[in-house]
Parts: structure tokens; C-alpha cells; sequence
């Protein structure tokens, strides 16, 4: 039996070694599959392959709701299933696999769990903020419709913007589901199990009685206007920071952003350590005890409240924007 993991990020990177440390999986029969160009630093013995370009071709094969476009996405898609299939058969050996996931939305997700050797599917935990609203199977009225009179109930894709199957998908079995946070998945699967992050030594010192803040991507993702979200992280630092401290950004927080908010220490005369963007967070809150969390609303703060951390949200200050309130509405709240 071989052992897909499915692998865009630091969590499902962390969550997927914890799987195979819980079921305690012969490395040779796992296989780590990375997207959105993933790359670590954790050494590890499991083989891995990436195919981020064709994760992407299939992410976008059916954003069109456009009847025009069909027979143009259906050529596209028809190539993409025969990909994914050779794929199965190139790293399998035509044996039977299991399928690590974080959900079942991803159209190559949906090519992998219905292709005829998939024996299981399993759900990973991919982040730290519940996504509340899509853990379910029912699919939306205009979702069924598309699926029925587009895609003429395909056997293989189905449009959906829940991540969990049902009686009438194309993949309809109960999905267990591992988590290193028992909520995360809600009441949604079969079954949720609990995994833990192996313990990795990091390569920076750690000073655990400095306050960390940790920030997001929220202006440059288009969730909040910049001038809010800079006066909001005014707020948080002169409410938490202490004489030395720690700021951990946003790999998509611009050179600017970061030294306009580095510039607010200064301002209160107060010293900041801008943490490495190669060391995972995800490994300081493994590696350290009792730490002292601020921020709004990113996934880094779920991941300390997970492991025992002590965490404060301010996320409140963000909700003035009309636009932040549409973005984290059904989102899990501190």
C-alpha cells in the first residue's frame, strides 16, 4: 500500500510527519507530493516530487461559470485526469494507495480520490483558523446545478465550495480526518484523530520571555484597507510590547510595510527582532513553552492556543472595515 500526502505548506509538511509518525507508515511507502512550489529545510528521509504547475493548471480549470468555455475547460480537464492518473500509476506501481488531503475542493484532490486504486482518503490538517461554513458535504444549489447540467455528473470532478463529500459526490464514502487541534474539522468527519508535530531543533536562540508579534498578509490579500490595519498595529504595540521584543511578518508584507511597523517600536523605544521568514514559526511554538502571543487574526496564533501558548487577538481593532468583516465572516475566532 502506498501513502500520498498532499503538501502546500509548513503545517501539512508538520501535520503529515506527525500522520506518519502515528501510524507508524515504512517511509518507503510514503510519498510527500508538493504544490504552490513548497520547499523545507527539515531534513527527511521520505521521497517527494513536486508538481505545482499542474496543482495550478487544475485549480483554474473550472472557475468559469460560462457554458462558452466548456468544451475548451473539458479538453483541459480530460488531460489533467489523464495526468493525475499516470501520476498514480508512475509512483504507485499500479498498487492500491491511501490519500492525505487537507479537503476535497481541489479538483486534482477530487481526480486523486476517484481514480480506481484509491483505497482511502484522509483529511490533514492544513491550518490553523477553522474555516466553519465549509466544513460540510452539501453543496450549493447553484454548485448542483452547474455539476448536473455542465459537467453532466462527471465521474471524476464536481463543483463545490463545501471540503467534505456526500451521498450523491463522486467520492460519497465517511472521511476520517487527522488533526493536531480537535475542532478544527468541527463534527464533520467520521472521525477526527489527534497527531503531534515531531519536536526539531531550530537554528536561532530564543529568548522565551519576550513578547512575539505576529502579523498577516491582510493588506497586500486585499482583507483590509492599509491605513486601518497599520493604526491597529499601532494599538497592539503600544498595549503589549515590552523593552526587547520579537515581530514575526508575512511573507507577503512588502520591505516598506515591515519598516513603517518597525519604525512603531522605535517610536516607543522599544528593541525588535524581526524573526527569520526560513525558520517555520510552527517549530518555535514545538520547541518553547509559555510564550507570549499577539496579533489579529493569523492562523500563527491558532497554532500557540493549540500547544499552550499564551495568546491575545486584538482582531476586534479590524473589524471597523466593512471589507474585513465579509473576509472573516464563518472564520473560527479566539
Amino acid at each position: 500500500m502506498k501513502h500520498l500526502f498532499f503538501i502546500h505548506s509548513h503545517t501539512l509538511f508538520l501535520t503529515s510527519i506527525g500522520v506518519v509518525d502515528y501510524l507508524n507508515l515504512p517511509h518507503k511507502d510514503v510519498l510527500f507530493v508538493y504544490s504552490r512550489n513548497y520547499k523545507t529545510t527539515i531534513p527527511t528521509d521520505i521521497e517527494s516530487v513536486d508538481i505545482s504547475n499542474q496543482m495550478e493548471d487544475t485549480f483554474y480549470i473550472m472557475l468559469s461559470w460560462s457554458r462558452r468555455n466548456f468544451f475548451y475547460n473539458k479538453k483541459i480537464r480530460d488531460d489533467l485526469v489523464s495526468f493525475f492518473d499516470d501520476f498514480v500509476q508512475e509512483h504507485t506501481s499500479g498498487r492500491a494507495y491511501r490519500l492525505y488531503i487537507p479537503h476535497l475542493q481541489h479538483h486534482a484532490f477530487q481526480i486523486m480520490a476517484t481514480n480506481p486504486r484509491c483505497d482511502e482518503i484522509f483529511f490533514i490538517q492544513e491550518g490553523g483558523r477553522a474555516m466553519i461554513p465549509l466544513q460540510t458535504g452539501k453543496i450549493s444549489f447553484l454548485n448542483a446545478v452547474y455539476n448536473k447540467l455542465i459537467l453532466h455528473n462527471d465521474s471524476r470532478v464536481w463543483k463545490c465550495s463545501n471540503w467534505f463529500p456526500n451521498e450523491h459526490t463522486p467520492y460519497s464514502r465517511p472521511v476520517k480526518a487527522f488533526a493536531f487541534d480537535k475542532d478544527y474539522f468541527c463534527d464533520a468527519p467520521e472521525q477526527t484523530i489527534l497527531v503531534k508535530w515531531p519536536h526539531i531543533p531550530i537554528s536561532v536562540s530564543i529568548d522565551e520571555q519576550r513578547p512575539f508579534f505576529l502579523l498577516e498578509g491582510a493588506v497586500e490579500l486585499g482583507q483590509v484597507e492599509g491605513n486601518l490595519y497599520n493604526n491597529a498595529v499601532k494599538v497592539l504595540i503600544n498595549e503589549f510590547a515590552e523593552s526587547k521584543n520579537y515581530i514575526k511578518f508575512h511573507p507577503a508584507q512588502k520591505a516598506e510595510a515591515r519598516h513603517l511597523i518597525l519604525n512603531m517600536f522605535k517610536e516607543k523605544k522599544c528593541e525588535v527582532e524581526e524573526l527569520p521568514m526560513d525558520i517555520p514559526f510552527e517549530l518555535i511554538v514545538v520547541n518553547f513553552h509559555n510564550l507570549k502571543l499577539y496579533g489579529f487574526g493569523t492562523s500563527l496564533l491558532f497554532y500557540g492556543k493549540s500547544f499552550g501558548h499564551h495568546v491575545v487577538s486584538r482582531e476586534n481593532l479590524l473589524m471597523k472595515s466593512k471589507r474585513y468583516r465579509i473576509y472573516s465572516k464563518g472564520l473560527a475566532k479566539l
